[in-house]
């Protein structure tokens, strides 16, 4: 290696799963994290059917997955069908040693938390407790992997990502112990 090559830097996987009409958001996402050189796939979810098979392992994703969503008190919204529940998520979630990051509101809250650690077996769960506005929870994703990016531990990243304004805050964690 020369003095003016740039180093090889192994890319990172990650996984986008947008459920719904999400907007912009997962090509917005994709672009920032290619910038910061991980390896983006994403799987638009047409049906509730089709984000089971995420969640079960049937359809493959990495071991860091992105959610974009919208929620609510019932669950995550999937357009014209039934809502994804947290005991939907606990029956079938198969997501063992798996980084899961959730945009919709509410989902943070600890009956996710504990359907996506303690049932789905993921390493761990972070997403909005409230109703972030606008595109923080786009700001907050992309603050998490630029931390991310530069070998902070996963705890340190979330909680600079919080610190961006009182609407990221908004986002929790739920890490296996």
């Amino acid at each position: 290696m020369t003095k003016n090559s740039i180093p090889w830097v192994k890319k990172q996987s990650i996984t986008i799963v947008p459920v719904g009409a999400v907007g912009s958001e997962p090509e917005a996402l994709r672009n920032i994290l290619e910038a910061f050189n991980w390896r983006v796939d994403i799987i638009w979810i047409a049906s509730r059917k089709e984000f089971m098979k995420v969640l079960d392992g049937t359809i493959k994703t990495a071991d860091y997955v992105v959610i974009p969503n919208h929620g609510c008190d019932k669950g995550i919204i999937v357009p014209d069908e039934e809502y994804v529940t947290p005991e939907d998520i606990a029956e079938v979630g198969k997501l063992a040693g798996k980084t899961i990051i959730s945009t919709g509101c509410t989902t943070g809250r600890k009956v996710y938390g504990d359907a996506f650690i303690k049932k789905a077996k993921a390493k761990a769960y972070i997403a909005p407790i409230e109703y972030p506005a606008g595109n923080s929870a786009l700001m907050f994703v992309a603050r998490l992997f630029y931390e991310l990016s530069n070998k902070k531990s996963l705890r340190t990243a979330v909680s600079v990502a919080r610190k961006l304004d009182k609407e990221t805050a908004r986002f929790g964690t739920f890490q296996k112990t």
